[in-house]
């Protein structure tokens, strides 16, 4: 099977972080360091913040629900955009509070609705930069605009688990919103460009002010010490997270070229995968399924295809030729 589903790493992680994870196999008896100070330390380092700004998750998944836990309850609200990450809504459902949704705006966030949808009750606007599933960006004088009209009684979560992949140089760094002293929660993961998705790590990078609220509803031992290991040695590894990227853009270029020819229509987005609107992308996604390949078809909305290694993507445009001409 050829997985492109998930946009999980077509190119692995670092071999530095499989060394590191292999030499934990002989402490798997002990429980991990609480919190995991030595990688918050080095992540700290990394975005130039203080080790207690940064909060370990098991994915990025736990960090957003992390934020709601702390955040939201019954009888508050939180603003999200439509084809979006289903997550988000998720999140908000589970503290109890109402997941305002409002309609994308051409594949992306309607920033304009969103900031007039916030409520009294609204202590959180989750917003993923670059978009999953379509690859929309919202750039970086926007993304202050829109700061500028949130209340100080709201965080934006800005999930950038595809921030890596971006090579717009007016994409915004969500960091720097953070240490500028914006009211922003920079949410990333090791699972797409470090290649740590088994692993289950992402991390977030906080205001100071929201470390101790959100340390209240993490587990003390929510990550562990093989996971902990590799995404250190991962973060060491720049070389390989440079190399990564170099090929994804290269790839991505070819296979959205060819996706062109093959008469389809992906939109123009950022991240390790390509994104074709159509209502129903049912039929497509089980004629490739058919074939052994994985894609993620979402009703009525479109096809993500994950970028795959040159031979994965080549095989991917020659089925794609018995679609078209069938």
């Amino acid at each position: 099977m050829l997985r492109l589903a998930s946009n999980e790493s077509a190119w692995g992680t670092s071999p530095f972080a499989r060394k590191a994870f292999l030499r934990e196999a002989a402490l798997l008896h002990r429980y991990p360091e609480a919190g995991g100070p030595v990688l918050r330390k080095a992540l700290a380092g990394h975005f130039r913040v203080q080790p207690d700004q940064i909060i370990l998750g098991a994915g990025s998944n736990e960090i957003l629900i992390l934020m709601a836990l702390a955040y939201l309850e019954p009888g508050t609200s939180a603003v999200m955009s439509s084809t979006t990450f289903p997550i988000y809504h998720r999140a908000a459902c589970t503290a109890g509070a109402r997941a305002l949704v409002i309609p994308a705006k051409d594949y992306g966030p309607d920033l304009t609705a969103m900031a007039g949808a916030i409520k009294a009750d609204t202590h959180l606007v989750f917003l993923a930069n670059p978009n999953n599933p379509t690859g929309a960006v919202v750039l970086d004088r926007e993304l202050r605009a829109f700061l500028k009209d949130l209340p100080d009684s709201c965080l934006l979560v800005l999930d950038e688990a595809y921030g890596e992949f971006v090579s717009r140089r007016d994409f915004p760094d969500g960091s720097r919103l953070v240490r500028e002293g914006q009211n922003v929660v920079s949410v990333r993961t090791f699972s797409k460009m470090y290649g740590l998705a088994a692993l289950r790590i992402g991390y977030g990078i906080v205001p100071p002010f929201a470390t101790e609220p959100i340390e209240k509803v993490r587990q003390p031992f929510n990550v562990g010490s093989p996971s902990v290991a590799a995404a250190l040695a991962a973060l060491g590894d720049q070389a390989h997270l440079r190399r990564v990227r170099s090929a994804v853009r290269k790839e991505k270029a070819r296979l959205v070229e060819g996706l062109v020819r093959r008469g389809l229509a992906p939109i123009p987005g950022e991240g390790n995968f390509g994104f074709v609107p159509m209502k129903d992308p049912a039929p497509i996604a089980r004629f490739l399924l058919r074939r052994g390949i994985a894609t993620r078809g979402l009703p009525g909305a479109g096809l993500r295809i994950t970028v795959g290694r040159p031979a994965g993507n080549t095989r991917l445009l020659s089925a794609l030729k018995g679609w078209v001409h069938r």
